[in-house]
């Protein structure tokens, strides 16, 4: 299924709940089914780049899962919510929808999810100057996804970790840790994933002076965002392979 599809059909599947919603207010399986396709429906707009659509979904979801007293739908509307936030550049709402949701899953000892809050935190502490708490967290969260065997997830940490590497200037340890993560992210089949690492070891390639190497990582990256349907990161890529 396509991303527009996908779109058409989560939206079609919120109207239903609330239409059932309008008629008995107090239908429970019509508010949480409410709640989880407003979480999928941010997702998928997110990736097409309508935030201001995204960030509505993700409220909505928020709202009705707070409703309902779902604290596992709560964290996960928040989880979402905040990285639409942090995309948008809003990195104080973005830090307090992932402390929230950090929280829940921890104690609800939601694993998987914690990690990748720890890394969509890790950026933001990361933007405001502060890299050592960001590598503190993507410390925490390579060792959670080390212990579960989540190739993917400890591609993304990983990945983030050769970011911070980039910032420092440690061209040597940031290429290291890119193509660790590039490599996990393929054997995961992460395509996503794999794109980011490419767009960061082609930033890498240029800083360094080696140019060519450079726009050869950033075209993979911009056929595999082709691929996904992803206009607004295909345009992205387009401005960096344009630069001179």
């Amino acid at each position: 299924m396509s991303d527009g599809e996908s779109v058409v059909d989560l939206e079609a599947a919120v109207t239903a709940f609330r239409h059932a919603l309008a008629g008995d207010p107090n239908a429970r399986a019509a508010r949480r089914g409410l709640a989880e396709s407003c979480v999928r429906l941010g997702i998928a707009l997110h990736r097409r780049g309508e935030l201001d659509r995204a960030q509505q979904a993700c409220l909505d979801a928020v709202a009705a899962a707070r409703d309902l007293g779902d604290r596992k739908l709560l964290a996960d509307g928040q989880g979402v919510l905040g990285t639409v936030y942090k995309d948008r550049g809003l990195l104080d709402r973005a830090e307090r929808s992932y402390r929230e949701a950090i929280v829940i899953d921890d104690e609800l000892k939601r694993e998987e999810s914690l990690s990748a809050h720890f890394n969509n935190m890790a950026e933001i502490l990361a933007k405001r100057g502060d890299l050592e708490g960001a590598k503190a967290l993507l410390s925490r969260a390579l060792a959670i996804d080390e212990r579960r065997g989540d190739l993917g997830g400890c591609a993304s940490a990983l990945g983030n970790l050769g970011s911070l590497a980039y910032l420092e200037r440690d061209w040597q340890e940031a290429q290291r840790l890119l193509r660790r993560a590039l490599d996990l992210n393929r054997k995961a089949g992460r395509l996503d994933g794999a794109a980011a690492n490419l767009l960061n070891l082609g930033r890498l390639d240029r800083a360094r002076g080696r140019t060519w190497r450079a726009r050869r990582c950033w075209k993979q990256a911009r056929a595999i965002y082709l691929a996904m349907n992803a206009p607004r990161l295909v345009a992205q890529v387009d401005q960096l392979i344009a630069a001179p």
